[in-house]
């Protein structure tokens, strides 16, 4: 049971890790060979002039993860970020069947008598996430 309780908190920290759109972008990118900053850039869809930092902010966090590695003008996977890379491809293959938008009954709202609600993802993150789907 203790291994377990650990093993869901692992997989809980992952989960969170990979979960933001633009961290799970330049995994997806760096899968296919290491990359420099403007090509993650252009990757990731982000403005050069007013996201750079976004993008460094999201590259300082798989650093510290140990999920990206950087040289001198590259950044690349480690043996992690392939794993976390690779877990994370499948898992958007298991959610294909899953739209971005459409009417889901919550019960909860439901016993409240307020019917159905909209799923949808943010606009923000959808330029990250059709680069993500076009890269897959």
């Amino acid at each position: 049971m203790d291994r377990e309780i650990r093993s869901v908190g692992r997989l809980s920290q992952a989960l969170t890790i990979l979960a933001n759109p633009t961290r799970a972008a330049i995994l997806r990118c760096l899968e296919a060979g290491p990359a420099g900053f403007t090509e993650l850039l252009d990757h990731c869809m982000l403005d050069m002039h007013t996201q750079s930092g976004l993008l460094d902010h999201h590259l300082q966090h798989l650093l510290s993860q140990g999920l990206i590695i950087k040289s001198e003008r590259t950044y690349s996977l480690t043996k992690r970020g392939l794993a976390a890379a690779t877990f994370l491809a499948k898992a958007v293959q298991m959610a294909d069947s899953i739209p971005l938008e459409e009417e889901m009954e919550d019960e909860h709202m439901e016993h409240m008598g307020q019917g159905k609600t909209k799923v949808k993802v943010e606009s923000s993150q959808e330029p990250i996430l059709k680069a993500w789907l076009i890269s897959g």
